[in-house]
């Protein structure tokens, strides 16, 4: 069965530094592929602009779609902030592919995310406007906490400082957690229990 990974967060959760830590640490295989918008307009078209943006989505579908159709696993990124990007999740389990999504987060959307992003910007990456990061952090939370339970597998890690993988879980069920837990993760796993009970 294929796997398609997701590496997904609230932006300023900090999954570019927590990507390349995992790959040399090898929690994620350098061989996969990953598809990454931000870093088709960045390494393969060069800068930041709207034109190159719209490019490298094509980009991105397109290099999606063949790994689709070849049966391949891959690693996507994504706020998941959507209703629909959980249709696709959906749509992608349909077509016989394992979903794992490693989910990034903190407590802190101001002092970090909104922080972290404006220092992105200082080194030459690309800026989200505020309003737009604490929109999705709210979205991205909402959805997650009431479609955790799709995914396959997946890893609630919170990245306030150093990344740490704070649950575990299995086809909506914990199969692991850390004594003490940030408050996201707390309100997720306390919905997520609420949902399985109620369908149960």
């Amino acid at each position: 069965m294929p796997t398609l990974y997701i590496l997904a967060e609230p932006n300023g959760a900090g999954k570019t530094t927590f990507y390349q830590t995992a790959i040399e640490e090898g929690f994620i295989s350098k061989e996969l592929p990953f598809i990454n918008v931000d870093l088709i307009t960045k390494d393969e078209l060069g800068s930041y602009s709207e034109i190159n943006f719209a490019r490298a989505e094509e980009l991105y579908r397109e290099r999606v779609g063949i790994l689709i159709s070849q049966g391949q696993d891959f690693m996507i990124e994504s706020n998941l902030a959507k209703d629909s990007e959980y249709n696709w999740v959906e749509k992608m389990k349909q077509k016989g592919y394992e979903v794992v999504v490693y989910y990034l987060c903190t407590d802190y959307p101001e002092e970090v995310h909104v922080k972290r992003v404006q220092g992105r910007v200082l080194e030459g990456g690309h800026n989200v406007p505020e309003n737009i990061i604490h929109h999705r952090y709210k979205m991205s939370l909402l959805y997650l906490k009431t479609r955790l339970h799709i995914f396959d597998k997946a890893y609630l890690i919170d990245n306030q400082e150093t990344a740490i993988v704070m649950a575990e879980l299995v086809n909506g069920s914990v199969t692991s957690r850390e004594d003490n837990l940030p408050q996201w993760v707390i309100q997720s796993l306390s919905i997520i229990e609420k949902l399985k009970k109620s369908n149960s």
